[in-house]
C-alpha cells in the first residue's frame, strides 16, 4: 500500500537524478515489488504446512553464486543475440536442427504404438512457421 503511495514521488526523484523520462518505469517497478512482499508476508502462513527437509536446509553459496553467474551470462548472451539479426537467425536455425535431431532420435527409438504422434509433431510444427513469410 505505501509503494503505490510512493509512486509518483518515486518517479519525480528518479527523473530528477537520471532523466529520460523513465520515473514511471522505476515508480511500478518499486510499486510491484511492494505489493509482491506485501502479499507474501500477508499470507505467508498458508503455505507453512507445504515443504520438504530440504526446504529448511541453509543455501549453499557456491551453488547459488553460480546460479546467478550464468543468470548474468545469459542476460547478456540474449542481448547479443537480439542485437545482431544474422546471430539471431543463426540461433534459430540451430536450435532447429537440434529440436529436428531430438525427434529423429526418438522416432528411431519408439515403440511400434509411439510412431503415429511423434512422426506427426515435426510435420506440424514445420506447417505452421512455413506459411509466414520470411523477411
Amino acid at each position: 500500500m505505501v509503494s503505490m503511495l510512493l509512486t509518483p514521488w518515486i518517479k519525480d526523484c528518479f527523473n530528477q537524478h537520471f532523466g529520460h523520462g523513465l520515473g514511471w518505469h522505476a515508480a511500478f517497478s518499486v510499486c510491484c515489488v511492494g505489493l509482491s512482499l506485501s502479499n507474501y508476508f500477508a499470507i505467508r502462513h498458508t503455505l507453512d504446512h507445504i515443504g520438504s527437509e530440504p526446504d529448511c536446509q541453509s543455501f549453499w553459496m557456491p551453488k547459488l553464486s553460480a546460479l546467478l553467474a550464468v543468470g548474468v551470462a545469459v542476460v547478456f548472451l540474449s542481448a547479443f543475440i537480439l542485437n545482431f539479426e544474422l546471430v539471431a537467425k543463426l540461433f534459430v536455425y540451430a536450435v532447429a536442427v537440434v529440436v529436428l535431431g531430438i525427434f529423429a532420435y526418438l522416432i528411431a527409438r519408439n515403440q511400434p504404438s509411439e510412431g503415429a504422434g511423434l512422426i506427426v509433431a515435426p510435420c506440424c510444427s514445420s506447417f505452421s512457421t512455413s506459411r509466414y513469410p520470411h523477411r
